[in-house]
């Protein structure tokens, strides 16, 4: 199975192109169970590390471009989440199921996020970018994403808060 994890403020629920993806990553999973998945941060598409040279900084230090630094890609882990305000700020979250062998694409399996990393040239999924939110859905765009995608058994939804205190 596929697991798709997705953030939107709640104000933007409603846009299809607001969701952000957060992490996408293959679990076996039996059909019909009810789980939850708990997973390594090795395997997340989180950056652990700020990266240590910029572009420029890399190719004047003589860094190969062709060798397998692409490993480190995916969200800085300072931004992944948003930051959020002291009263909470009310997004939705998502997570959605799909077959991952209609999903997958063969790749070097060394790097650890499937939303990122890829297999150099290659997006590492047979669905478009942003599946499910790349295209317009049938309906009103008030309650389409409501309707269509959050009515789907394969798909769960929660209100979360997201708080920051100093």
């Amino acid at each position: 199975v596929t697991v798709r994890t997705f953030l939107v403020p709640a104000t933007l629920a409603t846009d299809r192109r607001a969701w952000i993806e957060l992490d996408k990553f293959l679990v076996a999973l039996p059909a019909g169970s009810r789980v939850v998945v708990a997973r390594g941060d090795a395997d997340s598409s989180v950056v652990k590390r700020p990266i240590d040279l910029s572009p420029n900084q890399a190719l004047a230090a003589g860094v190969d471009p062709n060798d397998d630094s692409y490993c480190d890609c995916g969200w800085p882990y300072t931004l992944l989440l948003p930051r959020g305000n002291a009263a909470g700020l009310r997004c939705r979250l998502m997570v959605m199921c799909t077959d991952a062998a209609i999903d997958l694409v063969p790749v070097q399996g060394h790097c650890g996020s499937m939303s990122f990393c890829g297999a150099v040239d290659r997006y590492p999924d047979a669905r478009d970018m942003g599946y499910p939110f790349n295209r317009p859905f049938a309906g009103s765009r008030a309650t389409a994403i409501r309707d269509v995608i959050l009515g789907a058994p394969n798909t769960a939804a929660r209100t979360v808060m997201i708080r920051h205190t100093s």
